[in-house]
């Protein structure tokens, strides 16, 4: 417990000391056609063009971002989540910190998710059985599991190696376990994802920095873990990073390595006949590649939604929104630049999406020399914006 205690003070004192960001990132009539010739076989005009859908390579695909009401706390190195049940879709948001008091919360809010994909308003939950912050995050249909990360007590902040499960209930509220299994090793700012019934957590800060660490658990009948084991590490030390699944299997994004300088590398895992995990094979990269940022897979499309760029002594939070698309062949095309956030800011970790809507809350900005965590609200709609 030392050890985590320790890494769990060195985790807070690195996020809390970036050198500051540079500034804030933030007619007529068509002419009418001609009269169509009717002549004596003309028939009946042609249908019209098939409009084809977002994100086809015809139509748009980005995102338009708007800001509504803030969240009800500052907060950063959270998770938020949607879900839906018999009470309706919610955006959920769970845990993480306050910079400015370096408070780690227990608190999990939701806020129901209108037809026209507004927001309404947070609500508390059920809270979580400990603080928890700088957490992994996955799911798997009602259950929804958040892994390690730093915890607080009253000696203060320290790393732990719990996995927590919640059920959504029929009324949108979130009971809560502490899972027996424990993973038996240090991730803060790791990455989780579900393939099938297995939990993958991979990367994140250890006890002598970025690592390459793979964990994976078997998802029981009942949501709860089975026992945690070693699968085949990563090729290189890394956290920060994003991770999403397509076409069954795990792509890692972004994140830095030992040095903290930024990773441009896209990896893809690879699997046997049983789907069982083998490897990971470098399948693409991404330029000036974020940490913290968010990904999101819509159709062929990975984004990556803010977060900072730039290594040691070059930190910079971004608003930018970038895009690519998965080539078929098992690896990713060029990434391009397609919209922005309304500010720049890292921390946020995920950005939900459910239907056309993407749902972006708080973060961390820079604030003169501080970095201060926010409550802003950010929602992107589908195809609104222009590319």
């Amino acid at each position: 417990m030392k050890t985590l205690r320790s890494l769990a003070a060195l985790a807070l004192a690195a996020c809390g000391s970036l050198p500051s960001p540079s500034g804030p990132v933030d007619a007529g009539q068509d002419p009418q056609p001609p009269p169509r010739d009717a002549g004596v076989d003309a028939g009946p005009p042609p249908p019209p063009p098939d409009a084809g859908t977002l994100c086809d390579g015809l139509q748009p695909c980005n995102f338009e971002w708007s800001e509504t009401s803030a969240f009800p706390a500052n907060v950063d190195h959270h998770t938020t989540f949607v879900a839906t049940s018999a009470a309706g879709t919610f955006v959920y948001v769970a845990g993480g910190l306050h910079n400015q008091t370096s408070q780690v919360y227990d608190i999990v809010r939701r806020a129901p998710v209108a037809a026209d994909g507004s927001l309404g308003a947070w609500v508390e939950c059920t809270k979580l059985p400990m603080p928890i912050g700088f957490h992994a995050m996955a799911q798997s249909g009602r259950y929804v599991y958040l892994m390690a990360g730093v915890s607080q007590d009253a000696s203060g902040p320290f790393g732990h190696d719990q996995s927590l499960i919640g059920t959504v209930q029929d009324d949108g509220d979130i009971t809560w376990v502490t899972n027996p299994n424990r993973l038996r090793a240090a991730f803060l700012h790791g990455t989780a994802v579900v393939v099938g019934e297995t939990l993958y957590m991979f990367g994140g800060t250890g006890a002598n920095g970025p690592q390459s660490v793979v964990k994976l658990a078997q998802i029981q009948g009942d949501g709860s873990l089975g026992p945690w084991a070693d699968g085949p590490a990563l090729p290189l030390q890394r956290s920060h990073h994003v991770a999403v699944v397509y076409g069954g299997h795990i792509f890692i994004a972004g994140g830095f390595d030992t040095g903290m300088n930024p990773t441009i590398e896209v990896l893809r895992s690879s699997f046997d006949a049983n789907h069982m995990l083998t490897g990971w094979i470098v399948v693409g990269e991404v330029l000036d590649s974020p940490w913290t940022s968010a990904a999101v897979v819509y159709r062929d499309h990975l984004f990556l939604i803010g977060g900072g760029e730039g290594g040691p002594g070059q930190e910079r939070y971004v608003n930018r929104v970038r895009r690519a698309r998965f080539d078929g062949a098992g690896g990713i095309l060029s990434f391009v630049d397609v919209d922005a956030l309304p500010a720049g800011r890292a921390h946020v970790h995920q950005v939900p999406m459910y239907r056309d809507h993407l749902y972006s809350v708080g973060g961390r900005v820079s604030s003169g020399q501080a970095l201060e965590s926010i409550s802003r609200v950010f929602v992107g709609k589908l195809g609104g914006g222009t590319e």
